[in-house]
């Protein structure tokens, strides 16, 4: 059984694959306005492809694949991991989406 899926949230579509990095090079991503993910083997997202639902700026930050005057989908982000039981588990990254994480691992020297 593959660890890794690459989930496109429109109901069919979805693959499989052993690591995160072949899920990331297969993504085909096309133009649902709907995110993609890659979900382990639980269903933890561990990665996303933001769909941005207006033209894509390219001063500002470089798009994946862009859709023109429709809507882009920006670069993949990665969520860290952390241990379970640690200050910042993913279950509390999953109930606080909109931290800054990378700022926070600074911070608390994670």
């Amino acid at each position: 059984m593959k660890k890794f899926t690459l989930n496109y949230h429109v109901g069919n579509g979805n693959t499989e694959h052993d690591t995160i990095e072949e899920a990331m090079k297969a993504v085909e991503p096309k133009y649902t306005k709907w995110h993609v993910t890659i979900d382990d083997e639980n269903g933890e997202e561990l990665a996303i492809l933001r769909w941005c639902d207006y033209p894509h700026q390219p001063d500002f930050l470089p798009a994946h694949t862009d859709f023109g005057a429709l809507g882009y989908y920006q670069q993949w982000t990665v969520y860290p991991t952390f241990d379970a039981d640690g200050p910042y588990s993913k279950a509390m990254l999953r109930r606080v989406r909109g931290i800054n994480v990378a700022q926070e691992v600074k911070k608390h020297n994670l």
